[in-house]
């Protein structure tokens, strides 16, 4: 089995969730990992804020348009982009509010057509403090 390991976040702060609207095929990327897992666990960078996703190298290598997205995001002045699971999601911490609400409009103009949320965790997860109208969440099944 995979070996996981729980990583302490205290229950302060923001997020931006961004979907970019980008189908990510996570068999893809599961087949892509264990093919290069030798190579791939020596290059993944340390994210020193919530810690390394070992599968975005390859969710990136798989989909170069992400790795531009967050390259751009960076540029813009965003200090830590990280990725959920196999991706798409990106999704940005910030300390106040009034950081995460200037870059949460500015993503909005610069990516109308993407899924773009300003949350703030809770202490059993996190609570999603905006919906946008242009998607709609699913019920759970």
């Amino acid at each position: 089995g995979e070996r996981l390991t729980t990583h302490p976040l205290s229950p302060k702060g923001y997020f931006i969730l961004l979907y970019p609207n980008l189908f990510v095929s996570t068999e893809k990327i599961f087949k892509t990992f264990d093919h290069h897992l030798p190579s791939l666990q020596a290059s993944v960078p340390s994210e020193a804020l919530i810690g390394p996703n070992n599968l975005k190298p390859v969710t990136f290598s798989c989909y170069p348009q992400l790795q531009t997205l967050e390259d751009t995001l960076l540029a813009l002045g965003i200090d830590h982009v990280y990725m959920t699971g196999t991706g798409s999601t990106l999704f940005m911490p910030f300390e106040t509010l009034k950081e995460a609400d200037y870059f949460n409009n500015e993503l909005k103009k610069k990516f109308p057509d993407y899924f773009i949320h300003l949350a703030s965790p809770v202490s059993t997860g996190t609570r999603i403090t905006e919906i946008s109208p242009k998607r709609t969440v699913p019920a759970d099944k």
